[in-house]
């Protein structure tokens, strides 16, 4: 008898701010491999994908240092054999809305792992 399969999608927003609710800041130092594993249990992972918004910049120190940490973000995501979804985030009365995230419009990069 084959093993299941399973893929994990994973909310990038909704996730980070779980993990900050749970005073879990640095995602750098998370163990998306780990994770992973232990959502799947006894099934072999197939696909593993992370949607997140795509920080632009607009040349200013904050930008910037958001758009570096996600790069960073994004590095470390491959090394866990995950690829990334980027939709758009839109700024709309000082705040900031992720939007074609979630499967809408947004084109997923592609790694071969």
């Amino acid at each position: 008898m084959s093993k299941k399969r399973c893929i994990i999608l994973i909310d990038g927003s909704n996730f980070y701010f779980k993990l900050k609710d749970l005073k879990l800041h640095n995602l750098l130092n998370f163990d998306f491999t780990a994770f992973a594993t232990k959502l799947a249990k006894d099934q072999e992972i197939t696909h593993a994908t992370y949607y997140v918004g795509k920080i632009r910049t607009d040349g200013t120190k904050h930008t910037q240092k958001l758009f570096s940490s996600q790069r960073k973000l994004l590095a470390h995501l491959k090394k866990h054999a995950f690829v990334y979804s980027l939709g758009y985030l839109m700024k709309s009365d000082g705040k900031i809305h992720e939007k074609g995230v979630d499967g809408g419009k947004s084109k997923p990069a592609r790694f071969i792992y």
